[in-house]
């Protein structure tokens, strides 16, 4: 005899087991103890897209001129990102971290002074977990 079923497995990371039998019209019990264990693996923790904005994007006037960035970080569950910003010219700033109680998005920022005039860029680079550059934001 071909039994079939069709199964979802749960959203969330885990171990499950189905335990099922078979009974007759009458209740008879035909078989018993037919089972499915399913093992749903935890995804793994990873910064999935990051945002980022100058302010003011553009600028004409005399340097050292500051710029505000900010850079959206947005994660697929619970855990802590660390980053930090890099410039056009080399220059690394705020190594830091950030705590995501879970899925979602969180805002970091950081101010740098540019001494010289021209075209810039300035990209985020995450650590932990992912070991990846997003950006740049060019200014």
């Amino acid at each position: 005899m071909d039994l079939s079923v069709d199964l979802t497995a749960p959203a969330t990371g885990g171990s499950y087991k189905g335990i099922w039998r078979v009974v007759s019209d009458s209740n008879e019990e035909l078989i018993h103890n037919i089972w499915v264990k399913i093992v749903v693996p935890s995804p793994v923790f990873s910064v999935t897209s990051v945002s980022l904005t100058v302010i003011p994007p553009s600028f004409m006037g005399p340097c050292p001129f500051t710029f505000a960035f900010t850079a959206d970080i947005t994660t697929n569950g619970p855990g802590t990102v660390s980053y930090f910003w890099k410039r056009s010219d080399g220059t690394e700033y705020g190594h830091d971290s950030i705590v995501f109680g879970s899925a979602g998005t969180q805002t970091v920022g950081i101010s740098s002074i540019t001494p010289i005039a021209g075209m810039h860029w300035m990209k985020i680079y995450i650590d932990s977990p992912n070991h990846q550059f997003f950006g740049p934001v060019n200014f």
